[in-house]
């Protein structure tokens, strides 16, 4: 790869034509930037992400540009890459797969030596609090107003995003005005400048600018009676008897050259930061992933007469195309614009025809106002990405062969678990029967990353035991925890440490024998201690010092495939949300049927060749009604869950009853042992 002038750089330019709409159900451009910029620094950590609006010769300039390269560049398709370093790649990649149609994409080197290396008046935007407003709009933009206020003047609008230490992303907004009137040089032309306050053109009343500083630290502007011309004049109103100097660095930091040369800088740093909280104010904005459209403005504009006529010892700078990566058919530009021609396949053209059933998912999809983006990369199945319009994107999975295939279903699912960005998985299903086959699937276990997740259970109201007797702890010691590890492994933790341990299919008894256990016939009891060896204890002496280990039960989060997954039956022309579970009420003070038929829904599915076996189950059910109802009444039991699997049922059900033929567990119980 050739290596560019030092003053040169690549980035990634954004190009549309302000004079042709944009088709009716394209995704805004904002919220493409927005979800470029958070796979960029999430995904790929190629931050800090630099984001660029500023007048070229003839049209606004909407430019991105990465700090770092990334581990791992994902590839661009067709396209010649050996001049492209692996950040632009990676901005280029993700541009390519999320944008519509409509927008022009090209990789350029951008020459800032014509724009000027001295200082010019920059604003950056400062907040009591790191969090970013919850007032923002995303749609429109909530910044979009500082892009329109400066219409028609030479400016540079600047969003530098990065993820912090504690794995946020946060957020530094600048804008320069290159307008001669408005430059700094002296405290009087301070006074006399009066450049719109970018938190004022914002409207948001938690949110100052280093323009405001001074004003708020005891600096007045006023005019004074001795001078002869009505100009006004910058004077000290708060003296401290002990040092002026936060008052007097207040005015300095506000025309310090520092933040002007953030905005040329690939890696752009905080140089103020320390001096900013000295005054009670952050320049960095903490935005969570849906925030982050608020803080793109784009606009597409068109100059008839350079902005940078008059403005002495500047120029537009220098946009050279390095390679195109998608041009728009009829999109004309002046010879400083990429001109070569590139086609991009959408959605509906990629791999050749298309089928019936996948037709209509996209025409339903497209009714919605969703952006449809093509996913080659993706596992078998996934036809294409969503984006709605409120910008969640998910991967479109089509089952529309012969059989439901459970394997490709479940890599879908664990795919767009791993892909940051993605909300989950639309299941589009020809049939109502195939969508139950496949939200069953989905009710099953599903392990979630990160790998070291634990899955925690909640504790039966039973104790545990073995032939030794019920298993005890001191009762000096907090309440046991169950756990269950990622490679299968059930655990005891008190107090922080691991007292017991086996593998979840082994029977409880291994896990109770590593305990000290207490016998519960005859007096006076025997206490078995965990290397064999036993002493007689009266039953009095055992209460006061220990108390009984509760046994594991079900998982307190269940981790499956429905928790990312919604699936889709076709109807028509429509399709329907298959909704399973059914029940997500609270159960506060609800009757032993309510509650047993929220267990039923949200802890079992069906199966032809399973079995529930009362002792197995009825354990489950109780612990249930305890942990999820405030005040719950009689508990349910056996016969209730009867009355749910019978709904026609040939006899009265009835407590000798100890199996329920076709329903399982949607879990693997910690206890293995056969119940009969």
């Amino acid at each position: 790869m050739t290596e560019p002038p030092h003053d040169t750089w690549q980035a990634l330019e954004f190009i549309r034509d302000p004079r042709a709409s944009r088709p009716r159900h394209a995704s805004p451009l904002h919220k493409t930037v927005a979800n470029i910029v958070h796979d960029a620094v999430r995904t790929y950590d190629c931050g800090p992400i630099t984001y660029l609006s500023l007048p070229g010769v003839t049209r606004q300039r909407t430019l991105l540009r990465a700090g770092s390269p990334p581990t791992n560049p994902p590839p661009l398709q067709d396209i010649n890459t050996s001049d492209v370093t692996p950040e632009t790649q990676t901005l280029a990649a993700l541009a390519d797969a999320d944008t519509a149609d409509d927008i022009g994409l090209a990789v350029v080197a951008v020459e800032t030596t014509p724009i000027g290396r001295t200082d010019a008046f920059t604003q950056r935007l400062l907040a009591e609090e790191p969090t970013a407003p919850a007032s923002f709009s995303t749609t429109p933009p909530a910044l979009a107003p500082v892009l329109e206020e400066i219409d028609g003047q030479p400016h540079a609008f600047s969003v530098v995003a990065e993820e912090s230490p504690a794995g946020d992303i946060e957020v530094a907004v600048r804008l320069v005005d290159f307008t001669p009137s408005s430059q700094i040089t002296s405290r009087d032309a301070f006074a006399q400048t009066h450049p719109g306050s970018l938190s004022d053109t914002i409207d948001a009343p938690d949110l100052v600018t280093n323009w405001e500083l001074p004003a708020e630290n005891g600096w007045t502007r006023r005019v004074e009676d001795r001078h002869r011309a009505d100009r006004p004049v910058l004077r000290q109103t708060i003296h401290s008897r002990y040092t002026d100097t936060p008052t007097k660095q207040a005015l300095t930091v506000t025309a310090s050259a520092h933040e002007y040369a953030q905005l040329w800088t690939q890696a752009p740093a905080d140089p103020l930061a320390e001096v900013y909280e000295q005054y009670g104010v952050t320049g960095r904005l903490t935005a969570a992933p849906g925030e982050l459209p608020a803080l793109y403005p784009v606009v597409s504009r068109l100059y008839p007469d350079s902005v940078w006529t008059h403005v002495a010892g500047r120029a537009p700078i220098q946009v050279t195309l390095v390679t195109p990566i998608m041009i728009p058919h009829g999109l004309t530009m002046t010879d400083a614009d990429p001109t070569a021609h590139a086609t991009k396949k959408t959605p509906a053209t990629d791999g050749g025809s298309v089928s019936a059933f996948e037709g209509s998912v996209r025409r339903w999809c497209l009714e919605r106002g969703e952006t449809l983006t093509a996913r080659p990369s993706s596992p078998p199945g996934v036809a294409f990405q969503r984006t709605a319009a409120d910008g969640t994107r998910t991967l479109a999975y089509l089952s529309a062969g012969d059989a439901l295939q459970p394997g490709r279903l479940l890599a879908a699912v664990w795919h767009a678990h791993h892909e940051a960005g993605t909300a989950g998985v639309s299941v589009f299903a020809p049939s109502q029967t195939r969508a139950t086959q496949a939200a069953t699937i989905l009710g099953r276990p599903f392990k979630p990353t990160p790998p070291e997740t634990l899955t925690t259970l909640y504790p039966k109201p039973t104790p545990l035991s073995c032939q030794k007797g019920v298993a005890v702890r001191s009762r000096e010691h907090p309440v046991e925890r169950w756990v269950i590890t990622p490679d299968n492994e059930l655990r005891c933790i008190i107090d922080g440490t691991v007292v017991a341990s086996a593998p979840l299919t082994a029977p409880l008894a291994t896990i109770a024998e590593q305990f000290v256990c207490v016998s519960t016939d005859g007096e006076p009891v025997t206490v078995t201690h965990p290397d064999g060896t036993t002493t007689d204890e009266r039953r009095e002496t055992v209460n006061k010092m220990a108390t009984p280990i509760q046994a594991p039960a079900r998982p307190v989060h269940l981790a499956t495939g429905r928790e990312t997954a919604t699936v889709y039956a076709q109807d028509g022309p429509n399709f329907t949300d298959i909704r399973h579970p059914s029940t997500t009420s609270p159960l506060s003070n609800r009757s032993p049927d309510d509650v047993a038929t929220a267990f039923w829904e949200t802890y079992t599915i069906p199966d032809d060749s399973g079995t529930l076996h009362m002792q197995t189950t009825l354990p489950e059910v109780v612990s249930y009604a305890r942990h999820q109802s405030d005040r719950p009444p009689r508990p349910p039991g056996w016969i209730h869950l009867q009355r749910l699997h019978d709904t026609t049922p040939p006899t009265r059900p009835t407590q000798s009853r100890t199996t329920i033929d076709g329903r399982t567990l949607r879990y693997t119980p910690p206890a293995r042992n056969n119940p009969d």
